[in-house]
């Protein structure tokens, strides 16, 4: 979320279409582009992200495995973004979460 928003802009409605313990999907649509969604939490599936503009796949899976770590170590070194920056994928990750 955090990279769709940075790169199409402003979040102006976040749908959910399926919601389950295990995966939300759903359709994000910011100011430059509509995003469907798919996040799953699978145990024995791996993480695959991907992103498809235009119907072009740009794949992002490889390389990307520790993001999270990197992002995390970079904070306690007070390296971390500002939370301006990452309060609107926060804010749609929580309206995800909270749908029925």
């Amino acid at each position: 979320f955090d990279l769709a928003v940075w790169l199409f802009g402003e979040v102006i409605e976040v749908q959910t279409d399926m919601h389950s313990a295990t995966e939300s999907i759903g359709t994000l649509r910011l100011q430059r582009a509509t995003v469907r969604w798919h996040l799953s939490i699978e145990s024995g599936v791996s993480a695959k992200r991907q992103m498809i503009v235009n119907g072009v796949p740009h794949e992002f899976t490889e390389g990307f495995a520790d993001l999270h770590t990197a992002s995390y170590l970079r904070i306690l070194e007070g390296n971390g973004f500002d939370t301006s920056i990452v309060r609107p994928s926060i804010e749609q990750v929580e309206k995800i979460r909270k749908a029925p």
